[in-house]
This record gives C-alpha cells, sequence and structure tokens, in this order.
C-alpha cells in the first residue's frame, strides 16, 4: 500500500514538473518574443527620428539636376513654339486709313486673281467696310490686318487648286456689330461669335487674342465654293501644307441637281419621230467635237457645293 502511495505520488511529481516546464518554456518563448519586438521598435524609432534629424533639402546634387531639366524643358518649350508659329501672320499697326488702302488693293488682286470663279464686288467678308467706306476703329485695326491676309492667302489656295466659284467668305467679326449712320442695313454673308459663346475663366473668348495664361488664339472662317472632286481634295491638300497653321474644322458637300454636265438635252425637230435621224445628220453628228459626244465623264461631271470651316492657329512667341 505504501509502495502504490509513492507511485502516485512520483507521477504526480513528474506531472507537476512537465506543467512547469511547459510554462516556463512558454514564458521564455513571449519573454523572447516581446524582446525582439521591442528591439524592432526601437530601431524603428530611432530610424525615425534619424530621418527626422536630417536636412536633405536643398541638396547640391538635387539643385544641379533640376536647374539642368528646367534649361532643357525651356528649350524644348521654345522649340516647339517656334516652329508652330513659324508661318503665323503678327498682328500690324496701322491706321484706320492705311488699313482701308490696303483692303482695297487686296480686294481688287484677289478679284483679278479669281476671275470668273469670283463675282464682281466680291468683298471676301468685309461687306461692312466694302459697303459703308467707313474706316475700323484704331484698336480693331492689327487684328482685322491679320484676318484680311489670312483671307487672301486661303482664297490664293483656292483659287490655285482650280475651284470652279467662290460663292462666300465669313469671319469670325470682333468689332463692334452695330452699323455706323449712313451705312445703310447690315451687309449679308457676315457671321459674329455664336449664340453660345466660347469663354475661358468666365471672360468671352476674343479671336485671335492670346490670353496671359494662353498658349494660343485662334480666327475662325467659312468659305462656300463650288469645286470638282479633285480640285477640292487638291485644295485640302494645299492647306495641309499652307505655312499658316490651319486645321479644317468641318467640310460639308452637297450634290448639284440638274442634267449630266448642265447641259439641257437637244429637242427633237418637229415631225420627226424622236431617236431617228437622217443620214447626213447621223454623218454630221459623228463628225462633231468629241465633248459633244460625250454622254458622262470628268468632263460633264457637275461641280460640287461645298462649305469649307476652317480654323487659324496663333501661337504666343517663345519668350
Amino acid at each position: 500500500m505504501r509502495g502504490g502511495k509513492n507511485i502516485l505520488l512520483i507521477v504526480a511529481g513528474a506531472v507537476g514538473l512537465a506543467v512547469l516546464g511547459l510554462a516556463g518554456f512558454l514564458l521564455y518563448r513571449g519573454v523572447s518574443r516581446f524582446g525582439s519586438v521591442e528591439r524592432t521598435l526601437r530601431d524603428a524609432v530611432s530610424e525615425l527620428k534619424d530621418y527626422y534629424a536630417r536636412d536633405p533639402f536643398p541638396s547640391p546634387g538635387n539643385i544641379d539636376r533640376e536647374e539642368t531639366n528646367v534649361v532643357v524643358l525651356t528649350e524644348w518649350y521654345d522649340t516647339l513654339l517656334g516652329d508652330l508659329s513659324r508661318g503665323q501672320i503678327e498682328p500690324v499697326e496701322k491706321s484706320p486709313s492705311k488699313f482701308m488702302t490696303t483692303y482695297g488693293k487686296t480686294k481688287n488682286a484677289l478679284l483679278k486673281r479669281g476671275g470668273s470663279a469670283v463675282p464682281a464686288g466680291f468683298a471676301f467678308g468685309f461687306d461692312r467696310y466694302a459697303v459703308s467706306g467707313v474706316p475700323p476703329a484704331p484698336d480693331d485695326v492689327p487684328r482685322l490686318t491679320q484676318q484680311l491676309t489670312i483671307v487672301e492667302s486661303v482664297c490664293g489656295v483656292l483659287f490655285d487648286a482650280g475651284v470652279s466659284e467662290l460663292v462666300s467668305v465669313r469671319r469670325e467679326e470682333f468689332e463692334d456689330t452695330l452699323v455706323s449712320a449712313g451705312s445703310g442695313p447690315r451687309p449679308s454673308g457676315r457671321f459674329s461669335a455664336p449664340s453660345e459663346p466660347e469663354r475661358k475663366g468666365g471672360t468671352l473668348r476674343q479671336p485671335g487674342v492670346i490670353g496671359p495664361r494662353d498658349l494660343y488664339a485662334t480666327f475662325h472662317f467659312e468659305f462656300e465654293l463650288a469645286a470638282h472632286e479633285k480640285n477640292l481634295l487638291d485644295a485640302l491638300n494645299r492647306l495641309a501644307r499652307h505655312p499658316l497653321f490651319i486645321v479644317v474644322t468641318d467640310v460639308e458637300i452637297a450634290k448639284v441637281r440638274g442634267g449630266t454636265g448642265g447641259r439641257e438635252e437637244a429637242a427633237e425637230p418637229a415631225g420627226r419621230e424622236p431617236g431617228l435621224v437622217s443620214s447626213g445628220e447621223g454623218r454630221a453628228r459623228a463628225a462633231g467635237s468629241r465633248r459633244e459626244r460625250l454622254m458622262y465623264g470628268e468632263e460633264l461631271e457637275r461641280p460640287l457645293r461645298v462649305k469649307l470651316a476652317l480654323d487659324v492657329y496663333q501661337f504666343r512667341r517663345a519668350g
């Protein structure tokens, strides 16, 4: 009996020692982990304090790199603006009377150059000055001179492309829309700013005026003309190659209705059945000109009615 109690005590002691050993091991491992986390936290706090204690800016190396970047970007910027504005027309200070003289000479030159493609007395979008003869306000002359030079250049492109007819030229008017006393009714063929004008920063966009924070401004024009397909394509290609920065914003094409080539069919002589001709007339027709024998083809193609809208950009000068 005494031996059985001893065995129980030994077993209980061994179990107690095992439990104490396990508890000690867990305690040791927890303390070790706590120490490791504490060291990690201490190192992180030390590193953070070290960052706060540093004074990295301004760094001489960073300053040199940033100054180099500024020089490179400025050169790129100036080069780009120089390329974009190379062919543009700059405003020229003139008196109103000199503008009227320049306009008269330009109009006459364009009328002569256009020939039969331009009706007599065509005003090329400056109807108010052609009709009234009243000079513009002095402040409007520089931009009016720009518009006049642009119209002259674009009309020259259309004439060189061989358009059949120049129907109308409309420019975006920026001057006072009131007609001067005694100038008569407001001429047709003109358009002002759109009904809902574009606004930038709460201010009305002014054609051709580059704002303090803008890189460019635009002049808007609309040309209505008649041209064959190949002449229209030639004109568009010429505009794309033009030294001015011209962007075609809209092209509307309508085919003119009518007979082939606009020619009326010849009436048959009275008393003869339709389609019957004498042998003499047949030989006469066969011997006629080639154009008289044509039934269809490019030579008989009717010109297309075209409305061409474009923007001409004015870029800020470099520097």
